[in-house]
């Protein structure tokens, strides 16, 4: 059984049924699972749902609800919110017309996943079970076996059994193979990480050293392998690569798949001396405790608090090493087996229950105790809350404990202790502007609007209650309303810089580079030169202003040609980068780009069937890298992959020019060199390019040739879109009608007009697909 196969027809009786935008859905959602792209996900599944009920498609409800759980469990860890759907969709997809469905043997695993999502060791022997009786009735061959084979195997890890899950997944190979699976799953990642917790840490880098994720696995798997080849790095002692592999917490905050393997690996690099062990640390592991336990992750959300009060009791923060332990054993209650979750901490609880050697020596008045504060926000915690004991009532010192508690991720701590404080000295206005600051922060938006509405209408506060209700808009992405409270600021201080900063960003935003320019341009004038020439300069060039992009870059002392007319757009060779690009549905991508000016790139990199393509595409970009290297880090610029990893990452702002460019699969048995060139050269002649993707253990076995096997190629290739799709179909029909083995164009095909070629083109992919199991 072939579940893809089953989707690719699916697609094609769709379209010829006229549900086009169905088919377009079901080939999307398993893209976006995979790419962690989860909002698109959420966005989706509704539409897709209501399509396949009208359709009268039960089997296609089954795969949509699948992807639906595969994104909110599997990656996200939803376990508390989707486990009754998980159980619902188990039901429904055993009913008589969809027991047939491909797909119905994958909801077993969307349950076993909840299971192991909400206590992995608690629940093993339910989903070892489940796993078993999935795996009875399925054969070696199919799709799904080497998933159901991966619960198992996680089961077993979560029991500590891993000398019996390395032997059990050999089988499991051994049963791929003897079915007659041309590339079986080596299980590379959990075969690692058994290894490592075993302390085979070089046979687990033997197994990484070449290992490229599996592009089926999309951008999670990518995601997994660098986790895994970070943490195995370290434990082989090469802890610089070890850093430099670990994907960025932007990478993995958003999907809490990440965290177990993302925590441990920074508490390795932090003994290390890799990673700095401090409050903003600290503050990021909070998040994602939060974000685990709110999802009902229980053992994750123990284990990330472990980890926190490790490091916390490492860095002197007693105080916090405290609410971590307070949080495993809140978290512990909810676990079937809460020893294994106490056992993390080991002999470091008691040295935290007992609390520091020695007090924090306080100064001798309230006005001293800021001079005397540490300068990490969770190690000052300890001594201004000895100085609240001593000076209770002290305002500054409330404000000074908020503003340190919000530090470290503990905004409602903070709101708590204000609320309290404002409830007995209702008229300090500080008090009052300072728990508005907490509710921004902490993102509760209606509560700051409730207390702006209740405490901060007088003239005194009116200008912070018009920033931070525009602040907390702002994050929200609420440009309008964020833009009407500042431009009210604005026309009671005109000389506010910061407001009328943060307004130019807004109105970037919204498209309106002549109103952010306005601005900026009134910025520049007065000021020094800096940050708001960079602006300046990222709009100038949107609007096509390059006499005020070449103004400000002189500001900033970069040199530039001299051009006798200095509207002429600048363009000049200014190194690599890479460029983020938020596509219209929001979906964000980084692509490689050579910079052609301050503040414009080029896109040199070609992106996947399917998707939106960017290549050649000429973007206006924000010169705010979002992946800034750390102050005093050099970059070793003999080392590729450090190289390739510091590349500044810049958000486009606009598009100049398009490319014009769209990209299709290219998928078969490699030809041979002469016959590839002549590919890419008949390609080139249509103003193309072909990029192949795969590596050498891509191969197919030789239908014809007994146990021989073939040199197999998946490529992209990328064309104007001013080639027709009839006209690029024939060319590389033309191109290859002589080669021993067939090439195909699935998407290409799908994309030819209604008609006899287009029925033709696709028979032809069903044919080669089955016959090299492509």
């Amino acid at each position: 059984m072939n579940i893809w196969r089953w989707v690719l027809d699916i697609r094609r009786t769709l379209r010829d049924n006229g549900h086009a935008r169905l088919a377009e859905l079901i080939d999307e959602l398993p893209s976006l699972a995979v790419d962690d792209e989860h909002a698109r996900v959420d966005a989706l599944v509704p539409e897709a749902l209501a399509l396949a009920r009208a359709a009268r498609e039960p089997w296609l409800e089954v795969f949509v609800r699948h992807w639906a759980l595969q994104s909110q469990v599997l990656h996200r860890y939803e376990a508390r919110e989707r486990l009754a759907e998980a159980v619902s969709l188990l039901d429904f997809a055993n009913r008589p017309e969809t027991q047939g469905c491909p797909q119905s043997v994958c909801v077993t695993q969307d349950l076993a996943v909840c299971y192991a999502c909400t206590d992995g060791p608690g629940y093993v022997q339910e989903r070892l079970d489940v796993a078993a009786q999935t795996l009875a009735r399925i054969d070696p061959s199919w799709p799904c076996f080497e998933c159901i084979s991966s619960e198992y195997a996680s089961a077993l890890q979560d029991d500590e059994r891993h000398e019996e899950m390395l032997e059990w997944l050999q089988g499991q190979t051994d049963r791929a193979v003897a079915a007659g699976v041309a590339k079986p799953s080596r299980y590379v990642l959990k075969r690692a990480s058994s290894l490592m917790a075993l302390g085979r840490n070089d046979e687990a880098w033997a197994l990484l050293e070449h290992h490229e994720a599996e592009p089926g696995g999309g951008t999670n798997r990518e995601v997994d392998t660098e986790l895994i080849r970070a943490r195995v790095l370290h434990a082989i002692g090469r802890h610089a690569e070890a850093r430099r592999t670990l994907p960025t917490f932007d990478r993995i905050a958003h999907t809490p798949s990440f965290y177990e393997d993302y925590v441990f690996a920074v508490e390795s690099l932090v003994e290390a001396e890799q990673l700095p062990n401090d409050a903003d640390l600290g503050a990021r592991l909070r998040q994602l405790f939060e974000r685990a336990e709110h999802n009902g992750a229980w053992f994750l959300a123990g284990q990330i608090a472990t980890v926190g009060a490790r490091l916390a009791l490492a860095r002197g923060a007693w105080w916090l090493a405290g609410v971590c332990v307070r949080d495993v054993d809140r978290i512990a209650e909810r676990l079937r087996k809460p020893e294994r979750l106490h056992a993390l901490l080991q002999g470091e609880r008691q040295t935290i229950e007992q609390g520091p050697p020695e007090p924090p020596a306080l100064p001798d008045s309230v006005e001293e105790v800021g001079d005397a504060l540490p300068d990490e926000p969770d190690t000052a915690l300890e001594m201004l809350r000895a100085a609240r004991l001593r000076w209770p009532s002290a305002l500054t010192l409330v404000v000074m404990q908020s503003r340190a508690l919000s530090s470290c991720g503990l905004e409602p701590m903070a709101e708590g202790n204000l609320r309290e404080f404002i409830a007995q000295n209702p008229d300090d206005e500080l008090a009052v502007l300072e728990l508005a600051r907490v509710l921004v922060r902490a993102k509760r938006h209606d509560a700051l609007c409730e207390w702006v509405e209740t405490a901060m209408q007088g003239e005194g506060l009116r200008n912070q209650a018009l920033w931070l209700m525009s602040a907390s808009h702002w994050r929200r992405d609420e440009y309008d309303p964020a833009a009407m409270y500042l431009e009210e600021l604005l026309d009671r201080d005109p000389e506010a810089d910061v407001p009328r900063a943060r307004l130019a960003m807004i109105e970037r935003r919204r498209g309106r580079h002549a109103e952010a320019l306005a601005h900026l341009d009134r910025l520049v004038s007065t000021a020094e030169p800096g940050n708001h020439d960079w602006d300046r300069m990222t709009e100038a060039a949107a609007l096509g202003k390059w006499e005020t992009v070449r103004e400000s870059a002189k500001r900033l002392e970069i040199e530039l040609p001299d051009v006798d007319d200095p509207t002429t757009p600048i363009d000049l060779s200014m190194g690599q980068c890479r460029v983020r690009i938020v596509e219209d549905d929001g979906a964000e991508h980084d692509y490689y780009a050579y910079r052609r000016s301050p503040v414009t790139a080029r896109v040199y990199q070609v992106t996947r069937p399917g998707k939106v393509e960017h290549y050649d595409d000429l973007v206006v970009f924000d010169a705010a890298p979002v992946n800034p290297r750390p102050s005093g880090e050099p970059r070793d610029d003999d080392d590729d992959d450090d190289r390739e990893s510091t590349l500044p990452i810049y958000p486009a702002v606009a598009v100049l020019e398009r490319g014009g460019y769209r990209t299709w699969s290219l998928d078969g048995t490699h030809p041979g060199d002469a016959a590839w060139e002549a590919l890419e050269d008949g390609l080139k002649a249509l103003g193309g390019i072909v990029l192949i993707q795969n590596d050498e253990e891509y191969q197919h076995e030789d239908p014809d040739g007994g146990e021989q096997t073939l040199p197999g190629v998946y490529a992209v290739s990328c064309v104007p879109d001013s080639v027709d799709v009839t006209t690029l179909h024939e060319t590389l029909t033309r191109l290859t009608v002589d080669w021993p083995h067939p090439l195909v164009w699935p998407d290409l095909a799908e994309a030819l007009p209604e008609g006899k070629i287009r029925d033709q083109a696709l028979e032809r992919v069903e044919q080669v697909t089955e016959r090299y199991q492509l």
